[in-house]
């Protein structure tokens, strides 16, 4: 399934809403292989994701945005821990697939 979320006019990045700015970087370089042949180690299944300071991003959202193009893409997620009362400015997202990265990536480092 190709990634068709919203692209801002003569610009590659995707259009966010308000409260969920992020930029997504991943480096497909020296992409690993498990035991299993077929099998694509997690380190090559993770996206870092930072948040917009002063536009804070839940998990519920973050994961909502990605399952409305994807569906059930994300085997596990971690937010920044932070304290109470302060915004996590990262995210670590870990894919089923390597595949959801390339489409979220669109042969870009960032998007």
């Amino acid at each position: 399934m190709p990634f068709n979320g919203k692209r801002r006019s003569g610009s590659n990045k995707m259009m966010m809403s308000r409260h969920f700015h992020e930029s997504i970087i991943h480096n497909f370089s020296n992409m690993r292989v498990g035991r299993n042949v077929n099998e694509v180690l997690p380190e090559d299944r993770t996206m870092f994701a930072t948040f917009s300071r002063g536009y804070p991003a839940a998990e519920m959202e973050v994961r909502h945005f990605f399952a409305t193009f994807f569906g059930n893409c994300i085997e596990s997620f971690r937010m920044q821990d932070v304290r109470p009362y302060e915004q996590p400015l990262y995210a670590r997202v870990v894919f089923l697939k390597a595949s959801f990265i390339q489409e979220i990536l669109n042969g870009s480092e960032k998007a």
